[in-house]
């Protein structure tokens, strides 16, 4: 029999079959998540994605990611609560799906909790948490996650923060504090002691969780949960006996706590174990839902690498496989982290701290155009400077640079830099430096 197939028929079919094999592939994307803003968030103008997905989840409550911290060179560190992992991540570029590269594994679970990191003499120093069988505070090797030394024993120990934020109120440089969910204790832990010491500070009475500072340093704010007690406290650092301020009853378990700064300023944001993100106003009894929807929400840090298009720090909050992003309306951030610092934020040297300045900005933020007024405060005579620096550490603008007498003095920028240029919109940081002792704050510029 003959055959009427056309004599093209076989080679056209050959060149799709080759053409299907060579065609791009979808690109992998992450499930869509479950924490979700309310529509009062979004019409603040919030938004929320996904900065990773994909992480191994598991133990009694199926938690996965935990502490973050930032390198150098934009590489990530993200501990596991499953098997005490460490992984890195390439980048903070937002859409990461696993697997990722894990650098280190403790063994056990919840043996890698959280992360906090501390630039020392101009080297970064980062710390762990281990909850479980370890119980101590260690220093990690950033490259492979392996136990560098061991900074203090102490049972469960859970949250850490670096002090001070951006400030040295108590004269606490490079310290570190830590929670426990054993007693509630608060611990002030000092890793360049020789050997390094931890000291109780405070104890709250049940489950301590989450911490961070106010920006000066005067206050610390912590999670607290266990016994029926649900709630944030924030307490005075010199006189941390009794609360300063609690908020109402939070339905489930806060953890993870960030400082809201700029347009945000006055406000606190809390990550919950019920998948819920909370804005606090501290002071009062205000309680705002920014998100909900989510599965089991514990950790936050601010990531000092990732902007957006007006140039400020951004909110990550870990859930059960994934770490989300919060973005902030024009004109908020967030800061100081709860396991991670900003740059520049907090530096150690060998210096001694003498009696500690102080700066207060007023005009904050300020727009291009105005000018803002910065006073502060120098309690002995002697050379002081003020300078203002970038979020990459550069140096923008000297404002004062000699000797001055004791008392408040004024001096005013009207965002010029060095060159004479217009700074740019973004944040910027103010670094007072007289008699061995630092004060700093932060600025915001605005188109």
């Amino acid at each position: 029999m003959t055959s009427h197939r056309s004599s093209t028929a076989w080679p056209i079919s050959v060149a799709l079959a080759c053409l299907s094999l060579w065609a791009p592939r979808a690109r992998a994307q992450c499930p869509p998540p479950e924490l979700t803003l309310t529509q009062a968030a979004i019409d603040r103008g919030f938004t929320l994605t996904t900065f990773a997905c994909g992480f191994p989840s598991g133990g009694l409550f199926g938690e996965g990611p935990l502490g973050i911290a930032f390198k150098p060179d934009g590489e990530v560190l993200v501990t596991g609560y499953l098997g005490g992992a460490i992984y890195l991540l390439p980048n903070d570029a937002d859409g990461q799906i696993g697997p990722y590269n894990e650098i280190a594994s403790y063994g056990i679970d919840g043996d890698a909790f959280a992360l906090a990191q501390v630039q020392v003499n101009h080297q970064w120093k980062y710390y762990l948490t281990q909850s479980q069988s370890a119980n101590q505070i260690i220093e990690i090797n950033p490259t492979n996650g392996s136990n560098a030394r061991t900074i203090a024993a102490l049972s469960n120990a859970l949250g850490i923060a670096p002090y001070p934020p951006q400030g040295d109120l108590i004269g606490l440089r490079g310290h570190l504090f830590v929670t426990d969910n054993a007693g509630g204790n608060i611990w002030d832990v000092n890793p360049q002691a020789d050997p390094p010491t931890a000291t109780p500070f405070l104890s709250v009475g049940v489950y301590a969780g989450g911490l961070a500072f106010s920006p000066d340093g005067s206050t610390i704010y912590v999670s607290i949960y266990g016994a029926g007690t649900q709630v944030v406290r924030s307490y005075d650092m010199e006189t941390p006996a009794t609360p300063v301020w609690e908020s109402p009853a939070i339905p489930a378990n806060p953890l993870g706590i960030s400082i809201g700064l700029g347009a945000l300023d006055g406000y606190i944001y809390v990550n919950c174990i019920n998948g819920e993100v909370l804005e606090l106003r501290p002071g009062t009894p205000q309680v705002n839902l920014i998100a909900s929807g989510g599965i089991q929400g514990v950790w936050a840090a601010v990531d000092p690498n990732i902007y957006t298009g007006d140039g400020f720090p951004t909110l990550l909050l870990t859930q059960q496989d994934r770490i989300m992003r919060l973005n902030h309306p024009s004109g908020g951030f967030f800061g100081p982290p709860t396991s991670s610092t900003l740059n520049v934020a907090v530096s150690v040297d060998d210096r001694p701290v003498g009696r500690p300045v102080s700066l207060a900005i007023y005009g904050n933020p300020m727009t291009l155009g105005t000018a803002v007024r910065i006073a502060f405060s120098v309690p002995q005579s002697g050379h002081a400077v003020l300078r203002i620096y970038d979020v990459a550490g550069a140096v923008v603008a000297t404002l004062l640079d000699k000797e001055m007498g004791t008392g408040t003095q004024l001096v005013s920028w009207d965002g010029l830099t060095a060159r004479g240029d217009h700074a740019r919109a973004g944040m910027y940081f103010l670094r007072l430096s007289a008699n061995h002792s630092e004060a700093m704050g932060t600025l915001v510029v605005l188109r």
